[in-house]
């Protein structure tokens, strides 16, 4: 992904009635302009969103979790934003996936 270091991302993801989901953003920590820093690895539930450093010329970010599921369907969605309003754009660039595995 690309951005205004400035800007950053803040993440965060919706579910299903029902739902539940562990997971942790694994980015660098907020702020940070440059390709070192700390690494982010917060605990976070479903709804509650964090934000990561993004560097200008690319930045990874590692979402991982545990979702579980009741009996109702609906959709799995990831939600994100630019931290911090820029003109420029924050950018999740094509080939970027999200891995699910069923665990019976």
């Amino acid at each position: 992904m690309e951005a205004d270091p400035a800007a950053d991302l803040t993440m965060a993801w919706s579910g299903p009635a029902g739902a539940s989901l562990s997971w942790t953003e694994t980015g660098i920590s907020a702020g940070n302009t440059g390709n070192i820093g700390s690494i982010k690895q917060s605990r976070l539930d479903v709804a509650t969103s964090s934000g990561v450093g993004i560097v200008a010329t690319g930045s990874a970010v590692r979402p991982a979790g545990v979702l579980r599921v009741a009996g109702t369907g609906g959709t799995f969605r990831l939600r994100w934003a630019q931290t911090v309003s820029s003109g420029t754009p924050t950018i999740i660039k094509a080939g970027s996936w999200v891995r699910l595995t069923r665990i019976v």
